[in-house]
């Protein structure tokens, strides 16, 4: 597991080189207000995305086809929805780097995903106003 200490957006492209692989399934951890629409938004800016990009937290997904990224909210998930993890599974299948804030709300559904895919977990501290430490976790 690696540690870095961001305190500027621009230097979450040291976070990006690992996404390195599709399909990929990044779990994304951290307390609200953390930054994890930040590093989905940050990577999207990445690769070259220009729209505007905001939180599923209301919608639970958008889909970026034409770069091959879903972005999944969990946050307003009240049970264990199965097609949920079905959505996920196909996504992946399909070559797609998929996203997922909050995923401890499908927290055992998610383990079967993460031993058919690789998987980077991304964890989130907030430091200061501006300051994050992550910790990245890659599970292969």
């Amino acid at each position: 597991m690696e540690t870095m200490h961001i305190c500027e957006v621009e230097k979450l492209t040291q976070v990006f080189t690992y996404f390195d692989k599709r399909p990929l399934l990044v779990l994304l951890y951290g307390p609200m207000g953390a930054g994890k629409t930040t590093i989905v938004r940050e990577y999207l800016k990445y690769l070259g995305y220009k729209g505007r990009v905001k939180s599923p937290t209301f919608t639970y997904e958008i889909v970026y086809d034409d770069l091959g990224v879903s972005h999944i909210d969990l946050y307003r998930l009240t049970g264990h929805e199965t097609d949920i993890v079905d959505e996920i599974v196909d996504r992946l299948e399909a070559g797609y780097i998929v996203f997922i804030e909050w995923p401890d709300r499908l927290e055992e559904e998610i383990k079967d995903v993460e031993e058919e895919f690789s998987t980077v977990k991304v964890h989130i501290d907030i430091e200061s106003e501006d300051c994050r430490s992550i910790q990245i976790e890659k599970v292969i």
